[in-house]
């Protein structure tokens, strides 16, 4: 298993690091944990990041309640950004992927990398929900 510097499982993001334009690649759970960081990502900015994905998933898990059909949820969001871009998919119950880009990435690339990396990681990626008794 591939542990990073700041003792993160780099595993969990296959190849997404190493494209073209990715600057910043981040495993979290549901609630703004971070579970993986590429080895460019200071663990700093990877729980900022985590925190503020945490709170827009939020935000879009209503908008999809609002919105969608019963039971819908938040599957896949892009942020344009100055030079750039923020990807944000769902990654197994209770777990969603991160990549921040500069604006030369192909925005359709980055996208199907990273359904194809949820895929790879598939069920075996769940995040337990937290309890107060377990938290």
């Amino acid at each position: 298993m591939s542990v990073s510097k700041n003792g993160t499982n780099t595993w969990l993001l296959g190849d997404l690091p190493q494209l073209k334009g990715v600057r910043h690649t981040v495993l979290l759970t549901s609630d703004g944990l971070v579970r993986a960081c590429c080895e460019n990502t200071p663990q700093a900015t990877a729980e900022r990041t985590a925190a503020a994905i945490s709170g827009s998933q939020s935000l879009a898990k209503g908008l999809a309640a609002e919105f969608g059909p019963a039971g819908a949820v938040p599957l896949q969001s892009v942020m344009t950004i100055t030079d750039g871009h923020v990807f944000v998919r769902a990654a197994g119950e209770g777990s969603v992927l991160v990549v921040v880009t500069s604006s030369a990435t192909d925005p359709g690339t980055i996208a199907q990398m990273m359904q194809q990396q949820v895929q790879q990681l598939g069920k075996n990626l769940v995040t337990p929900a937290r309890t107060p008794e377990h938290g």
